[in-house]
Protein backbone atom coordinates (compact mmCIF):
# COMPACT_ATOMS: atom_id res chain seq x y z
CA UNK A 1 0.00 0.00 0.00
CA UNK A 2 1.40 3.36 -1.04
CA UNK A 3 1.66 5.80 1.85
CA UNK A 4 2.62 8.90 -0.11
CA UNK A 5 -0.29 11.29 -0.34
CA UNK A 6 0.68 13.86 -2.95
CA UNK A 7 1.75 13.50 -6.54
CA UNK A 8 5.53 13.39 -6.44
CA UNK A 9 8.33 11.10 -7.54
CA UNK A 10 8.28 7.63 -5.97
CA UNK A 11 11.90 7.30 -7.05
CA UNK A 12 13.36 10.84 -6.92
CA UNK A 13 15.60 11.20 -9.98
CA UNK A 14 18.85 13.06 -10.33
CA UNK A 15 18.26 16.60 -11.49
CA UNK A 16 20.17 16.06 -14.72
CA UNK A 17 18.23 12.94 -15.70
CA UNK A 18 16.02 13.43 -18.76
CA UNK A 19 12.30 13.69 -18.03
CA UNK A 20 10.80 14.30 -21.48
CA UNK A 21 12.28 13.99 -24.94
CA UNK A 22 10.62 15.40 -28.04
CA UNK A 23 11.46 13.40 -31.16
CA UNK A 24 12.15 15.30 -34.36
CA UNK A 25 13.22 18.45 -32.52
CA UNK A 26 15.79 16.44 -30.54
CA UNK A 27 14.73 18.42 -27.49
CA UNK A 28 15.17 17.04 -23.98
CA UNK A 29 14.11 18.61 -20.70
CA UNK A 30 15.64 17.17 -17.55
CA UNK A 31 14.00 16.95 -14.13
CA UNK A 32 15.67 20.16 -13.00
CA UNK A 33 14.21 22.02 -15.96
CA UNK A 34 10.82 20.38 -15.51
CA UNK A 35 10.70 21.39 -11.84
CA UNK A 36 11.82 24.90 -12.71
CA UNK A 37 9.21 25.39 -15.43
CA UNK A 38 6.52 23.88 -13.20
CA UNK A 39 7.39 26.27 -10.39
CA UNK A 40 7.36 29.28 -12.70
CA UNK A 41 3.98 28.46 -14.23
CA UNK A 42 2.57 27.66 -10.78
CA UNK A 43 3.59 31.12 -9.56
CA UNK A 44 1.88 32.64 -12.58
CA UNK A 45 -1.30 30.71 -11.80
CA UNK A 46 -1.25 31.76 -8.16
CA UNK A 47 -0.74 35.41 -9.12
CA UNK A 48 -3.83 35.10 -11.33
CA UNK A 49 -5.91 33.75 -8.44
CA UNK A 50 -5.84 30.08 -9.48
CA UNK A 51 -5.53 27.67 -6.56
CA UNK A 52 -7.46 25.06 -4.63
CA UNK A 53 -10.96 24.34 -5.97
CA UNK A 54 -10.04 26.01 -9.29
CA UNK A 55 -10.57 24.22 -12.58
CA UNK A 56 -8.07 24.56 -15.42
CA UNK A 57 -8.94 23.51 -18.98
CA UNK A 58 -5.87 22.37 -20.90
CA UNK A 59 -5.98 22.54 -24.70
CA UNK A 60 -2.83 20.72 -25.79
CA UNK A 61 -1.69 17.27 -26.99
CA UNK A 62 1.01 15.22 -25.27
CA UNK A 63 3.99 17.56 -25.10
CA UNK A 64 6.43 19.29 -22.79
CA UNK A 65 3.98 22.17 -22.50
CA UNK A 66 1.13 19.82 -21.56
CA UNK A 67 3.20 18.12 -18.86
CA UNK A 68 4.34 21.38 -17.29
CA UNK A 69 0.76 22.67 -17.21
CA UNK A 70 -0.52 19.51 -15.47
CA UNK A 71 2.24 19.61 -12.86
CA UNK A 72 1.79 23.33 -12.28
CA UNK A 73 -1.93 22.86 -11.68
CA UNK A 74 -1.09 20.04 -9.26
CA UNK A 75 1.32 22.31 -7.43
CA UNK A 76 -1.26 25.03 -6.78
CA UNK A 77 -4.00 22.55 -5.87
CA UNK A 78 -6.15 23.12 -8.98
CA UNK A 79 -7.86 20.40 -11.00
CA UNK A 80 -6.82 20.18 -14.64
CA UNK A 81 -9.08 18.94 -17.45
CA UNK A 82 -7.30 17.89 -20.66
CA UNK A 83 -9.58 18.51 -23.66
CA UNK A 84 -9.20 16.79 -27.01
CA UNK A 85 -8.53 19.37 -29.73
CA UNK A 86 -7.19 16.96 -32.35
CA UNK A 87 -10.25 16.91 -34.61
CA UNK A 88 -10.55 19.79 -37.05
CA UNK A 89 -13.76 21.72 -36.71
CA UNK A 90 -14.46 20.18 -33.31
CA UNK A 91 -16.48 22.57 -31.18
CA UNK A 92 -15.13 23.22 -27.70
CA UNK A 93 -18.46 24.62 -26.52
CA UNK A 94 -19.76 21.41 -24.91
CA UNK A 95 -16.70 20.50 -22.79
CA UNK A 96 -16.09 24.12 -21.80
CA UNK A 97 -19.72 24.53 -20.78
CA UNK A 98 -19.52 21.36 -18.65
CA UNK A 99 -16.28 22.42 -16.98
CA UNK A 100 -16.92 26.13 -16.47
CA UNK A 101 -13.13 26.54 -16.04
CA UNK A 102 -11.50 29.34 -14.08
CA UNK A 103 -8.49 29.24 -16.41
CA UNK A 104 -7.72 27.94 -19.90
CA UNK A 105 -4.18 27.05 -20.99
CA UNK A 106 -3.14 26.15 -24.53
CA UNK A 107 -1.60 27.34 -27.75
CA UNK A 108 -2.74 30.63 -29.22
CA UNK A 109 -4.45 28.72 -32.04
CA UNK A 110 -6.38 26.57 -29.59
CA UNK A 111 -7.46 29.59 -27.55
CA UNK A 112 -8.85 31.19 -30.70
CA UNK A 113 -11.20 28.21 -31.03
CA UNK A 114 -12.86 28.92 -27.70
CA UNK A 115 -16.60 29.65 -27.96
CA UNK A 116 -18.01 33.10 -27.10
CA UNK A 117 -19.30 31.68 -23.81
CA UNK A 118 -15.68 31.67 -22.60
CA UNK A 119 -15.62 35.45 -22.47
CA UNK A 120 -16.05 35.32 -18.69
CA UNK A 121 -13.01 33.05 -18.10
CA UNK A 122 -10.70 35.27 -16.09
CA UNK A 123 -7.37 33.61 -17.00
CA UNK A 124 -6.21 32.67 -20.51
CA UNK A 125 -2.59 31.54 -20.90
CA UNK A 126 -1.04 30.96 -24.33
CA UNK A 127 2.16 28.89 -24.44
CA UNK A 128 3.66 31.15 -27.12
CA UNK A 129 3.35 34.20 -24.89
CA UNK A 130 5.19 32.62 -21.98
CA UNK A 131 8.52 32.78 -23.79
CA UNK A 132 8.25 36.56 -23.69
CA UNK A 133 8.23 36.50 -19.89
CA UNK A 134 11.49 37.40 -18.11
CA UNK A 135 13.80 34.64 -16.96
CA UNK A 136 14.70 31.26 -18.49
CA UNK A 137 12.26 29.13 -16.50
CA UNK A 138 9.29 29.52 -18.85
CA UNK A 139 11.21 28.55 -21.97
CA UNK A 140 10.32 24.95 -21.18
CA UNK A 141 6.65 25.84 -21.52
CA UNK A 142 7.02 27.79 -24.75
CA UNK A 143 6.64 26.23 -28.16
CA UNK A 144 9.82 24.36 -28.98
CA UNK A 145 11.71 25.02 -32.20
CA UNK A 146 13.26 22.54 -34.58
CA UNK A 147 16.73 23.45 -33.40
CA UNK A 148 18.71 20.67 -31.75
CA UNK A 149 19.25 21.60 -28.15
CA UNK A 150 18.98 20.33 -24.59
CA UNK A 151 17.16 22.33 -21.95
CA UNK A 152 19.09 22.46 -18.68
CA UNK A 153 17.38 24.96 -16.40
CA UNK A 154 18.18 25.92 -12.79
CA UNK A 155 16.05 24.66 -9.95
CA UNK A 156 14.90 28.10 -8.78
CA UNK A 157 14.89 27.02 -5.14
CA UNK A 158 13.31 23.60 -5.70
CA UNK A 159 14.68 21.00 -3.23
CA UNK A 160 17.08 18.62 -4.92
CA UNK A 161 15.50 15.45 -6.25
CA UNK A 162 11.91 16.65 -5.95
CA UNK A 163 10.01 17.13 -9.19
CA UNK A 164 6.39 17.42 -8.13
CA UNK A 165 4.32 18.46 -5.17
CA UNK A 166 1.40 20.60 -4.06
CA UNK A 167 1.11 23.78 -2.05
CA UNK A 168 0.93 23.52 1.70
CA UNK A 169 -2.59 22.80 2.86
CA UNK A 170 -3.76 20.80 -0.16
CA UNK A 171 -5.46 17.57 0.88
CA UNK A 172 -4.62 14.13 -0.56
CA UNK A 173 -8.17 13.66 -1.82
CA UNK A 174 -8.33 17.03 -3.59
CA UNK A 175 -9.22 16.75 -7.28
CA UNK A 176 -6.20 16.71 -9.57
CA UNK A 177 -7.63 15.48 -12.89
CA UNK A 178 -11.01 15.90 -14.56
CA UNK A 179 -11.17 13.24 -17.26
CA UNK A 180 -14.09 13.12 -19.68
CA UNK A 181 -15.72 9.74 -20.18
CA UNK A 182 -16.29 8.56 -23.74
CA UNK A 183 -20.00 9.23 -23.61
CA UNK A 184 -20.71 5.80 -25.13
CA UNK A 185 -23.54 5.27 -22.67
CA UNK A 186 -24.95 8.78 -22.75
CA UNK A 187 -23.69 12.33 -22.39
CA UNK A 188 -20.01 12.63 -21.47
CA UNK A 189 -19.23 13.16 -17.81
CA UNK A 190 -16.10 14.51 -16.17
CA UNK A 191 -14.58 12.08 -13.67
CA UNK A 192 -12.88 13.66 -10.65
CA UNK A 193 -9.63 11.90 -9.71
CA UNK A 194 -7.67 12.96 -6.63
CA UNK A 195 -3.93 13.14 -5.88
CA UNK A 196 -3.87 10.07 -3.68
CA UNK A 197 -6.04 8.03 -6.06
CA UNK A 198 -3.76 8.74 -9.01
CA UNK A 199 -0.61 7.97 -7.05
CA UNK A 200 -2.03 4.69 -5.74
CA UNK A 201 -3.20 3.63 -9.19
CA UNK A 202 0.08 4.56 -10.87
CA UNK A 203 2.08 2.66 -8.25
CA UNK A 204 -0.11 -0.43 -8.67
CA UNK A 205 0.16 -0.26 -12.44
CA UNK A 206 3.95 0.05 -12.30
CA UNK A 207 4.21 -2.86 -9.87
CA UNK A 208 2.07 -5.08 -12.12
CA UNK A 209 4.56 -4.43 -14.96
CA UNK A 210 7.57 -4.98 -12.70
CA UNK A 211 8.70 -1.37 -13.26
CA UNK A 212 10.46 -0.30 -10.08
CA UNK A 213 13.30 1.71 -11.63
CA UNK A 214 13.41 4.53 -14.18
CA UNK A 215 12.75 3.50 -17.79
CA UNK A 216 12.20 5.07 -21.22
CA UNK A 217 8.50 5.04 -22.17
CA UNK A 218 7.13 5.78 -25.62
CA UNK A 219 4.01 7.97 -25.34
CA UNK A 220 1.83 6.34 -28.01
CA UNK A 221 -1.49 7.17 -26.32
CA UNK A 222 -3.43 10.41 -26.19
CA UNK A 223 -3.33 12.22 -22.86
CA UNK A 224 -6.99 13.24 -22.94
CA UNK A 225 -7.76 9.69 -21.81
CA UNK A 226 -6.93 8.35 -18.37
CA UNK A 227 -5.07 5.34 -19.79
CA UNK A 228 -2.61 7.51 -21.72
CA UNK A 229 -2.31 10.22 -19.06
CA UNK A 230 -2.10 8.26 -15.80
CA UNK A 231 -0.78 4.83 -16.84
CA UNK A 232 1.71 6.11 -19.40
CA UNK A 233 2.84 9.72 -18.94
CA UNK A 234 2.38 10.35 -15.21
CA UNK A 235 3.39 6.85 -14.14
CA UNK A 236 6.67 7.19 -16.04
CA UNK A 237 7.45 10.52 -14.38
CA UNK A 238 6.39 9.29 -10.94
CA UNK A 239 9.00 6.53 -11.07
CA UNK A 240 11.62 8.96 -12.41
CA UNK A 241 11.75 7.71 -16.00
CA UNK A 242 11.84 9.48 -19.36
CA UNK A 243 8.81 10.02 -21.60
CA UNK A 244 9.61 9.87 -25.32
CA UNK A 245 7.14 12.00 -27.31
CA UNK A 246 6.81 10.93 -30.98
CA UNK A 247 6.28 13.51 -33.69
CA UNK A 248 2.97 11.85 -34.55
CA UNK A 249 0.85 9.17 -32.89
CA UNK A 250 0.47 6.74 -35.76
CA UNK A 251 2.34 3.64 -36.91
CA UNK A 252 4.96 5.66 -38.76
CA UNK A 253 5.59 8.03 -35.85
CA UNK A 254 5.83 5.17 -33.37
CA UNK A 255 8.23 3.26 -35.60
CA UNK A 256 10.43 6.32 -36.12
CA UNK A 257 10.56 6.94 -32.35
CA UNK A 258 11.57 3.33 -31.67
CA UNK A 259 14.29 3.59 -34.31
CA UNK A 260 15.70 6.90 -33.05
CA UNK A 261 15.22 6.75 -29.26
CA UNK A 262 15.11 3.03 -28.31
CA UNK A 263 12.35 3.23 -25.67
CA UNK A 264 11.93 0.10 -23.57
CA UNK A 265 8.23 0.40 -22.61
CA UNK A 266 5.19 1.27 -24.69
CA UNK A 267 1.47 1.29 -23.92
CA UNK A 268 -0.84 1.24 -26.94
CA UNK A 269 -4.29 0.24 -28.16
CA UNK A 270 -4.79 -3.15 -29.86
CA UNK A 271 -5.57 -1.61 -33.26
CA UNK A 272 -2.50 0.65 -33.21
CA UNK A 273 -0.31 -2.37 -32.43
CA UNK A 274 -2.03 -4.33 -35.21
CA UNK A 275 -1.44 -1.48 -37.65
CA UNK A 276 2.17 -1.12 -36.48
CA UNK A 277 2.92 -4.79 -37.12
CA UNK A 278 1.33 -4.75 -40.58
CA UNK A 279 3.24 -1.65 -41.65
CA UNK A 280 6.63 -2.64 -40.21
CA UNK A 281 9.32 -2.96 -42.91
CA UNK A 282 10.82 -6.42 -43.03
CA UNK A 283 14.34 -5.02 -43.23
CA UNK A 284 13.86 -3.22 -39.89
CA UNK A 285 12.37 -6.10 -37.96
CA UNK A 286 15.29 -6.15 -35.52
CA UNK A 287 14.14 -2.76 -34.18
CA UNK A 288 11.25 -4.52 -32.43
CA UNK A 289 13.74 -6.05 -30.01
CA UNK A 290 14.42 -2.59 -28.56
CA UNK A 291 11.06 -2.71 -26.78
CA UNK A 292 11.14 -4.81 -23.63
CA UNK A 293 7.56 -4.39 -22.40
CA UNK A 294 4.33 -3.79 -24.31
CA UNK A 295 1.08 -2.81 -22.57
CA UNK A 296 -2.14 -3.41 -24.50
CA UNK A 297 -5.32 -1.68 -23.35
CA UNK A 298 -8.16 0.64 -24.25
CA UNK A 299 -10.04 -2.07 -26.11
CA UNK A 300 -10.37 -5.84 -26.33
CA UNK A 301 -7.21 -7.66 -27.41
CA UNK A 302 -8.65 -10.75 -29.08
CA UNK A 303 -6.88 -14.08 -29.47
CA UNK A 304 -5.78 -13.73 -33.14
CA UNK A 305 -4.04 -10.43 -32.35
CA UNK A 306 -2.32 -11.97 -29.33
CA UNK A 307 -0.95 -14.75 -31.51
CA UNK A 308 0.13 -12.16 -34.08
CA UNK A 309 1.98 -10.13 -31.42
CA UNK A 310 3.66 -13.24 -30.01
CA UNK A 311 4.84 -14.28 -33.48
CA UNK A 312 6.07 -10.81 -34.51
CA UNK A 313 7.60 -9.87 -31.14
CA UNK A 314 8.70 -13.18 -29.64
CA UNK A 315 11.09 -11.57 -27.15
CA UNK A 316 8.76 -8.90 -25.77
CA UNK A 317 6.86 -9.05 -22.48
CA UNK A 318 3.26 -8.40 -23.53
CA UNK A 319 0.79 -7.30 -20.84
CA UNK A 320 -2.97 -6.96 -21.31
CA UNK A 321 -4.50 -4.25 -19.15
CA UNK A 322 -8.07 -3.41 -18.19
CA UNK A 323 -9.46 -0.37 -16.47
CA UNK A 324 -12.12 2.29 -16.14
CA UNK A 325 -11.65 6.01 -15.65
CA UNK A 326 -13.87 5.94 -12.57
CA UNK A 327 -11.45 3.47 -10.94
CA UNK A 328 -8.40 5.64 -11.33
CA UNK A 329 -8.08 4.05 -14.09
CA UNK A 330 -6.19 0.71 -13.98
CA UNK A 331 -8.01 -2.27 -12.48
CA UNK A 332 -6.30 -5.45 -13.72
CA UNK A 333 -3.19 -6.60 -15.58
CA UNK A 334 -2.59 -9.92 -17.33
CA UNK A 335 1.08 -10.97 -16.96
CA UNK A 336 3.07 -12.10 -20.01
CA UNK A 337 3.10 -15.71 -18.82
CA UNK A 338 -0.67 -15.83 -19.33
CA UNK A 339 -0.80 -13.78 -22.55
CA UNK A 340 -1.53 -16.81 -24.76
CA UNK A 341 -2.49 -19.29 -22.06
CA UNK A 342 -5.62 -17.28 -21.14
CA UNK A 343 -6.61 -15.72 -24.50
CA UNK A 344 -9.82 -14.08 -23.24
CA UNK A 345 -8.72 -12.91 -19.80
CA UNK A 346 -7.71 -9.31 -19.04
CA UNK A 347 -5.77 -10.00 -15.87
CA UNK A 348 -5.56 -10.20 -12.12
CA UNK A 349 -6.58 -7.20 -10.00
CA UNK A 350 -3.83 -4.77 -9.04
CA UNK A 351 -2.51 -4.86 -5.48
CA UNK A 352 -5.12 -3.36 -3.17
CA UNK A 353 -7.95 -3.70 -5.73
CA UNK A 354 -10.86 -6.06 -5.01
CA UNK A 355 -13.27 -7.47 -7.62
CA UNK A 356 -16.69 -9.02 -7.21
CA UNK A 357 -19.18 -10.40 -9.75
CA UNK A 358 -22.88 -10.09 -8.84
CA UNK A 359 -25.85 -11.83 -10.40
CA UNK A 360 -29.21 -10.22 -11.20
CA UNK A 361 -30.25 -10.62 -7.54
CA UNK A 362 -27.15 -8.88 -6.21
CA UNK A 363 -25.54 -12.09 -4.98
CA UNK A 364 -21.92 -13.13 -5.69
CA UNK A 365 -21.55 -15.34 -8.75
CA UNK A 366 -19.83 -18.70 -8.80
CA UNK A 367 -16.40 -18.88 -10.49
CA UNK A 368 -16.81 -18.61 -14.26
CA UNK A 369 -20.37 -17.28 -14.12
CA UNK A 370 -21.11 -14.00 -15.89
CA UNK A 371 -22.52 -11.11 -13.90
CA UNK A 372 -22.09 -7.42 -13.13
CA UNK A 373 -18.56 -6.31 -12.26
CA UNK A 374 -18.02 -4.47 -8.97
CA UNK A 375 -14.69 -2.89 -7.99
CA UNK A 376 -13.37 -1.68 -4.64
CA UNK A 377 -10.19 0.36 -4.90
CA UNK A 378 -8.43 3.19 -3.04
CA UNK A 379 -8.15 4.93 -6.43
CA UNK A 380 -11.91 5.27 -6.80
CA UNK A 381 -13.02 8.59 -8.25
CA UNK A 382 -14.22 11.45 -6.07
CA UNK A 383 -17.37 11.54 -8.18
CA UNK A 384 -18.57 13.24 -11.34
CA UNK A 385 -18.19 16.96 -11.80
CA UNK A 386 -21.48 18.65 -11.00
CA UNK A 387 -22.93 15.57 -9.29
CA UNK A 388 -23.76 16.36 -5.68
CA UNK A 389 -24.18 12.71 -4.63
CA UNK A 390 -21.63 11.33 -2.18
CA UNK A 391 -19.36 8.95 -4.09
CA UNK A 392 -17.83 7.68 -0.84
CA UNK A 393 -21.16 6.39 0.48
CA UNK A 394 -20.53 2.99 -1.11
CA UNK A 395 -17.07 1.44 -1.15
CA UNK A 396 -17.93 -0.64 -4.20
CA UNK A 397 -17.98 0.88 -7.68
CA UNK A 398 -20.25 -0.57 -10.35
CA UNK A 399 -18.32 -0.46 -13.62
CA UNK A 400 -21.23 -1.35 -15.91
CA UNK A 401 -19.38 -4.27 -17.51
CA UNK A 402 -20.46 -7.89 -17.65
CA UNK A 403 -17.60 -10.02 -16.42
CA UNK A 404 -16.54 -13.30 -14.85
CA UNK A 405 -13.79 -14.42 -12.48
CA UNK A 406 -12.35 -17.89 -12.91
CA UNK A 407 -11.22 -20.11 -10.05
CA UNK A 408 -7.74 -18.57 -10.18
CA UNK A 409 -9.06 -15.01 -9.93
CA UNK A 410 -8.46 -13.99 -13.56
CA UNK A 411 -10.94 -11.46 -14.92
CA UNK A 412 -12.72 -11.78 -18.28
CA UNK A 413 -14.96 -9.07 -19.75
CA UNK A 414 -18.14 -10.10 -21.61
CA UNK A 415 -19.52 -6.74 -22.72
CA UNK A 416 -21.60 -3.91 -21.28
CA UNK A 417 -24.66 -4.33 -19.06
CA UNK A 418 -26.46 -1.47 -20.82
CA UNK A 419 -26.05 -3.06 -24.26
CA UNK A 420 -28.11 -6.13 -23.41
CA UNK A 421 -31.51 -6.42 -25.04
CA UNK A 422 -34.38 -8.88 -25.30
CA UNK A 423 -34.76 -10.72 -28.58
CA UNK A 424 -37.50 -13.27 -29.19
CA UNK A 425 -38.20 -13.38 -25.48
CA UNK A 426 -34.61 -13.98 -24.38
CA UNK A 427 -31.99 -11.58 -23.09
CA UNK A 428 -29.00 -11.26 -25.42
CA UNK A 429 -25.54 -9.86 -24.85
CA UNK A 430 -24.41 -8.68 -28.33
CA UNK A 431 -20.79 -8.44 -27.17
CA UNK A 432 -20.54 -12.24 -27.09
CA UNK A 433 -21.61 -12.43 -30.75
CA UNK A 434 -19.28 -9.56 -31.68
CA UNK A 435 -16.37 -11.23 -29.91
CA UNK A 436 -16.92 -14.40 -31.89
CA UNK A 437 -17.13 -12.44 -35.17
CA UNK A 438 -13.95 -10.50 -34.40
CA UNK A 439 -12.04 -13.78 -34.14
CA UNK A 440 -12.62 -14.35 -37.84
CA UNK A 441 -9.45 -13.65 -39.88
CA UNK A 442 -9.44 -10.19 -41.40
CA UNK A 443 -12.25 -8.77 -39.25
CA UNK A 444 -11.28 -5.60 -37.37
CA UNK A 445 -14.52 -5.03 -35.50
CA UNK A 446 -18.16 -6.05 -35.44
CA UNK A 447 -21.39 -4.45 -34.32
CA UNK A 448 -24.57 -6.43 -33.63
CA UNK A 449 -27.95 -4.78 -33.12
CA UNK A 450 -31.59 -5.90 -33.04
CA UNK A 451 -33.94 -4.83 -35.82
CA UNK A 452 -37.22 -5.82 -34.16
CA UNK A 453 -38.13 -8.40 -31.57
CA UNK A 454 -39.16 -11.00 -34.12
CA UNK A 455 -36.72 -9.99 -36.86
CA UNK A 456 -33.28 -11.60 -37.30
CA UNK A 457 -30.30 -9.82 -35.81
CA UNK A 458 -28.29 -7.44 -37.94
CA UNK A 459 -24.48 -7.31 -37.97
CA UNK A 460 -22.05 -4.81 -39.46
CA UNK A 461 -18.56 -6.17 -40.08
CA UNK A 462 -15.55 -3.90 -40.63
CA UNK A 463 -12.63 -5.72 -42.17
CA UNK A 464 -9.21 -5.21 -43.67
CA UNK A 465 -8.90 -4.08 -47.28
CA UNK A 466 -6.91 -7.24 -48.06
CA UNK A 467 -9.66 -9.63 -46.88
CA UNK A 468 -10.87 -12.18 -49.47
CA UNK A 469 -13.79 -11.20 -51.66
CA UNK A 470 -15.88 -14.12 -50.40
CA UNK A 471 -15.68 -12.97 -46.78
CA UNK A 472 -19.46 -12.50 -46.68
CA UNK A 473 -20.20 -16.11 -47.56
CA UNK A 474 -17.48 -17.44 -45.26
CA UNK A 475 -18.76 -15.33 -42.36
CA UNK A 476 -22.24 -16.76 -42.76
CA UNK A 477 -20.93 -20.31 -42.60
CA UNK A 478 -18.69 -19.37 -39.67
CA UNK A 479 -21.68 -18.01 -37.75
CA UNK A 480 -23.73 -21.15 -38.41
CA UNK A 481 -20.93 -23.33 -37.07
CA UNK A 482 -20.22 -21.29 -33.95
CA UNK A 483 -23.54 -19.76 -32.85
CA UNK A 484 -26.96 -21.08 -31.86
CA UNK A 485 -29.45 -20.63 -34.69
CA UNK A 486 -31.32 -17.84 -32.86
CA UNK A 487 -28.08 -15.80 -32.53
CA UNK A 488 -26.97 -16.08 -36.15
CA UNK A 489 -27.32 -12.61 -37.73
CA UNK A 490 -29.93 -12.62 -40.46
CA UNK A 491 -28.27 -9.72 -42.21
CA UNK A 492 -24.52 -9.17 -42.49
CA UNK A 493 -23.08 -6.03 -44.03
CA UNK A 494 -19.34 -6.05 -44.73
CA UNK A 495 -17.49 -2.76 -45.04
CA UNK A 496 -13.84 -2.15 -45.90
CA UNK A 497 -12.42 -0.37 -42.87
CA UNK A 498 -9.22 1.35 -43.93
CA UNK A 499 -9.36 4.12 -41.34
CA UNK A 500 -11.58 2.82 -38.58
CA UNK A 501 -8.90 1.71 -36.17
CA UNK A 502 -9.23 2.03 -32.44
CA UNK A 503 -6.52 4.54 -31.73
CA UNK A 504 -5.76 6.82 -28.79
CA UNK A 505 -8.60 5.15 -26.89
CA UNK A 506 -11.22 5.94 -29.53
CA UNK A 507 -11.94 5.35 -33.19
CA UNK A 508 -10.25 7.44 -35.82
CA UNK A 509 -13.44 6.96 -37.84
CA UNK A 510 -16.54 6.80 -35.61
CA UNK A 511 -17.87 3.30 -35.16
CA UNK A 512 -20.85 3.08 -37.44
CA UNK A 513 -24.07 1.86 -35.93
CA UNK A 514 -25.26 -1.32 -37.58
CA UNK A 515 -28.68 0.22 -38.10
CA UNK A 516 -27.24 3.23 -39.94
CA UNK A 517 -26.75 3.37 -43.71
CA UNK A 518 -23.38 1.96 -44.82
CA UNK A 519 -21.50 1.67 -48.09
CA UNK A 520 -20.60 -2.02 -48.37
CA UNK A 521 -18.05 -3.09 -50.95
CA UNK A 522 -20.34 -5.96 -51.94
CA UNK A 523 -23.96 -6.89 -51.62
CA UNK A 524 -25.32 -7.25 -48.11
CA UNK A 525 -25.97 -10.89 -47.24
CA UNK A 526 -29.41 -11.82 -45.96
CA UNK A 527 -31.04 -15.13 -45.22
Amino acid sequence: MVELVHLRCLNPPRRERGALHLCGASLTIDYAGLACATEALAKLLVSAGIGRASRVALLAPASIEFTVAVLAAARVGAAVAPIDISARGLSLAAPIERLAPHAVIGSAGALRRLPPSCSDVRVLIAFEELIQAPGPALTAVARVSDATQSLRLPLCGEPEGTAFGVVEGARPDDDLLLIATSGSTGQPKDVRLGHQAILFNAAGHLASFGLHRPFRALQALEVTYSYGLVASLLSTLIVGGMVVLPTRNDARGIRDAIRAESPTVCLASPALIDQLIDSWPIEEHELVDRLAKLGIGGDHCHEPLRCKIAAFMPGIEAYVTYGATEAGPRIATLPPTEFLARPHAVGLPLDGVELCILDANGQPCAPGAVGMLQVRTPSKMNGYLGDSSDSSADDWLSIGDLASLDADGFLTIHGRVDRQFKHRGRRINPAEIELMLERFPGVLSARVEPVADEEPLRAAIYHRPDAANDIVVRLREYCRRNLPHRLVPGEITCVVESEGYFFKGKRLAPRRDATAPTKPYSQTLRH
